[in-house]
């Protein structure tokens, strides 16, 4: 198992807690609604043996920044406006994006905003 790296970095204005672990092709998982990235970590002990495995606290949440509503509206459109920032300050490049349940529907919104951030991969469990 890789070592689990956190850091801090500023998209849109919001500092986002970032987990990352693992190399090779990107994995992009996106926790739920009252969560954080530890949703992941099981997974991210198995993922991140064959791909880099990043993990963001959403803007509200964990150890991420929870900014005013005045500053940010909490919508789900909202969650999708720090990720090209993210994957910049990252350097991410094409990260494959799996959300579940509210990240789930930040992935798509993220997905459909941004397509160039987005790739498609099949994980091979068996």
């Amino acid at each position: 198992m890789s070592a689990v790296v956190y850091r801090d970095v500023t998209a849109s204005g919001v500092r986002v807690r970032v987990a990352g672990s693992g190399s090779g092709p990107t994995l992009l998982l996106l926790h739920g609604l009252f969560l954080d990235n530890t949703t992941w970590n099981g997974m991210r002990q198995i993922l991140s043996a064959t791909h880099r495995v990043v993990t963001p606290d959403l803007p509200g949440f964990g150890q991420s920044e929870k900014p005013h509503p005045r500053r940010f509206s909490y919508a789900i459109e909202s969650f999708a406006e720090p990720f090209p920032d993210l994957y910049a300050g990252l350097e991410l490049g094409r990260a494959a994006l799996v959300g579940h349940c509210f990240g789930g529907a930040v992935a798509i919104t993220l997905a459909a905003r941004h397509p160039e951030h987005a790739r498609i991969v099949e994980l091979r469990f068996f």
